[in-house]
């Protein structure tokens, strides 16, 4: 929020003049105003999320219908999307839990949840496609893994949300990114949003040890300078880490007790995933008509190849360890590695970290790429409305209803907890958030997932070994019949659709 002083002598000279509505003539009320001393009124700008209004009227009433929402709730970042009983003095359960009670006594439903044993890894086609085609009116909401879902919208189990009443994809509580890549022939049956807490845990961005980086680099910029400017590459990141190693163990050979300036497993990961988004490598694309374009042999992909491999297999640049998933910070933690990349919810991870971390977008791929970018796990939630409801508008309404509210106060909640008060205290951090967030770009390899042949994995398969890193060129021009292919099926089926 901010306090501007923005009401001029003059200004109130007009707002005494309009106001005047018993005889006084326009000589009057200006001679009144010259008389009256200037004052400078401090009116309060009401800015940030929290007061961003969605287009729901107020008035709305479903008479106490119950809301039927089927999730999953396997893990940590799974169940924490709609579970919270109660109010239990921890940040996001009770953010979630005033979400769910402002948007029941907003629209006059009873929220009932059905938790699917799944975690953010998984999703069961099986359960909703026969929930579904069974003809019963069972859910409103269903929600599962963002890549396997994709594919039961393509068997036209879902409702096309861009016709319903109150659904607004204008509104910044919906992934603009996701949204429009998965609209095929002006067709959405399934969206991503703030509601969604596993894409934003589940989006990649790059950790760094601040602490270090400032007793490494303490005259250059800062890594929060570079990223405004927009000169944060590839390059840029190859040049931090280059010459950075140091043989701190003294044995004489690059291992766990050196000094990298990255951190990348020994084996083909998720890590990948990071670079592909934040370089905005879209393997498949659309044209001007709608025909699907190639791009794997392309020179974009062509110089993310190159510069990638230089980072991960050349000149000491990357540390090879065996730690993922839950250690995958251990080499932030320990100073092993100046960078990590991973995603939002490795945080969790850091929490008894001595020395301070921050997070920054992925670097660009050049300077020529105007935007930042970020990708999301292909886990994370994806909503759809099923066409078996018989209240699709409620549907509708809640789903607008619950974004909205998150946006507002689930997401700061989340980042807020995850990174110590930082999103609520630290200028840079909210900002770095925040840029992060508008990046979010999934492409349709990522979307679509195995329905396409899994682009991700090959790509993860190119930086998991030297052996597999020398056929990526080949294999990359291999795919191309095949991808094209199965992606030409996908857009012949949402043509189709109803």
């Amino acid at each position: 929020m901010k306090s501007l002083k923005n009401i001029t002598a003059l200004l109130l000279a007009m707002l005494l003049l309009a106001s005047c509505g018993n005889g006084g003539t326009a000589t009057e009320t200006t001679a009144e105003a010259t008389e009256t001393p200037a004052a400078e009124v401090e009116t309060e700008v009401q800015e940030g999320r929290q007061y961003v209004k969605d287009n729901l009227p107020e008035t709305m009433d479903f008479e106490g219908a119950a809301l039927r929402i089927s999730t999953r709730g396997g893990d940590e970042d799974t169940r924490m999307e709609f579970f919270a009983e109660e109010a239990t003095g921890e940040v996001v359960n009770d953010a979630v839990f005033e979400r769910n009670n402002m948007v029941q006594e907003r629209l006059n439903v009873v929220m009932e949840v059905t938790y699917a044993d799944r975690n953010r890894h998984s999703g069961d086609q099986n359960f909703i496609r026969q929930t579904v085609m069974s003809g019963d009116d069972v859910f409103e909401i269903m929600a599962d893994s963002m890549s396997p879902t994709m594919t039961l919208g393509a068997e036209g189990l879902f409702m096309e949300l861009n016709g319903m009443p109150w659904l607004d994809f204008e509104m910044p509580w919906w992934n603009d990114g996701f949204m429009t890549t998965s609209r095929l022939h002006g067709k959405n049956y399934l969206a991503m949003g703030d509601l969604s807490l596993t894409m934003i845990s589940g989006t990649y961005a790059m950790f760094f040890n601040r602490t270090l980086f400032d007793e490494y680099f303490p005259e250059g910029p800062t890594l929060f300078e570079i990223v405004r400017n927009g000169t944060w590459t590839l390059d840029t990141l190859l040049d931090y880490c280059s010459g950075f190693y140091q043989d701190l163990n003294g044995d004489g050979n690059p291992n766990e007790g050196d000094l990298f300036g990255h951190y990348y497993r020994n084996q083909k990961m998720l890590g990948s995933d990071a670079y592909v988004g934040g370089c905005n490598i879209q393997i498949l694309t659309l044209d001007a008509d709608g025909n699907v374009q190639y791009n794997g042999n392309g020179e974009q992909v062509m110089s993310f190849l190159e510069k990638l491999t230089k980072l991960i297999f050349e000149n000491n640049n990357s540390y090879r360890g065996e730690y993922n998933d839950d250690t995958i910070m251990v080499p932030l933690m320990e100073r092993i590695s100046l960078f990590v990349p991973w995603m939002l919810g490795a945080t969790a991870y850091l929490r008894d970290m001595e020395d301070d971390f921050a997070i920054i977008p992925m670097p660009k791929l050049n300077e020529t790429q105007t935007e930042y970018s970020a990708t999301i796990h292909n886990g994370a939630s994806a909503f759809a409305i099923p066409v078996t409801s018989q209240n699709s508008e409620m549907a509708a309404a809640a789903l607008e209803a619950l974004c909205a509210e998150s946006y507002r106060n689930v997401t700061p909640a989340y980042f807020d907890t995850a990174l110590k008060g930082k999103y609520s205290r630290d200028t840079e951090t909210a900002e770095m958030l925040d840029l992060l967030m508008e990046s979010i770009n999934p492409d349709m390899a990522t979307i679509f997932g195995n329905k396409l042949g899994s682009a991700l994995d090959m790509f993860r398969g190119f930086f998991g070994s030297t052996g597999e890193n020398a056929k990526a060129v080949s294999k990359l021009a291999a795919s191309e019949t095949a991808f094209v292919t199965k992606m030409e099926e996908i857009m012949d089926t949402y043509s189709k659709l109803q």
